[in-house]
């Protein structure tokens, strides 16, 4: 039923104010984007690969033996970015959120690595009832599109429904997420993608890569829209 409410009331939204920027509202979108053209040279890019190790060599919690790392962005608060993510998590955008993957893919389209299977972060059923659809598994749609890499979501789920951890210290994350999340079923993936919106700490993807190593899977890769710096 919420679910439901809220897309009617986006409609309603897009129907009263078409054609406007998702995130300064005012002006018109350009070229088919879902951003002005002025908000779009304000995303905090990242430059190349080598830029998202160098982010991503001081996440404490990320495993040190992932195959690559793909990011789109930097993550800063009260900034753009941090708009972009509450626009695919709170304000019911699945479209944005696939179009970061599609976007995430081409600025790699040489790297990503073949035979690979896509798996986004899983979001807690009541969670991904509540949003209606789980943002990590639309930006893996968008990799998908781009990529021709097939995805499967039900590898992992979540089986605790934990409150937000943004406000969490490193310590309390990880204590948090020991049993967060489960093997649904056992494959025999040579090679997956971790598919998430954001790594702030690295435990949540620290979590789900276990698992993953613990029914022998060969190679594993992280992708995700934005870092947190």
């Amino acid at each position: 039923m919420l679910t439901s409410i809220r897309h009617i009331a986006n409609d309603l939204i897009t129907i009263l104010f078409p054609n406007l920027c998702v995130n300064c509202l005012k002006s018109e979108p350009f070229q088919g984007e879902q951003f002005c053209l002025s908000c779009l040279s304000k995303i905090p890019f990242i430059e190349d690969q080598k830029a998202v190790e160098a982010s991503l060599i001081g996440k404490k919690s990320l495993p040190k033996d992932l195959s690559s790392q793909f990011a789109l962005m930097y993550y800063y608060k009260k900034s753009i970015s941090q708009n972009i993510l509450h626009e695919i998590k709170y304000k019911d955008n699945p479209r944005l959120a696939q179009a970061l993957g599609e976007e995430l893919a081409r600025r790699y389209l040489k790297r990503w690595p073949k035979d690979a299977i896509l798996v986004p972060v899983p979001l807690h059923p009541k969670r991904r009832y509540k949003r209606g659809y789980n943002q990590a598994k639309k930006i893996a749609e968008g990799i998908s599109k781009v990529t021709q890499l097939p995805i499967d979501d039900r590898i992992i789920k979540r089986v605790l429904n934990n409150t937000s951890q943004t406000q969490k210290s490193l310590e309390e994350r990880k204590e948090l997420l020991k049993d967060t999340y489960a093997i649904r079923k056992k494959v025999n993936y040579e090679k997956v993608i971790l598919v998430d919106d954001v790594v702030t700490t690295g435990a949540t993807i620290s979590a789900c890569y276990n698992l993953l190593k613990s029914i022998d899977i060969g190679e594993v890769y992280l992708a995700t829209v934005a870092i947190t710096v």
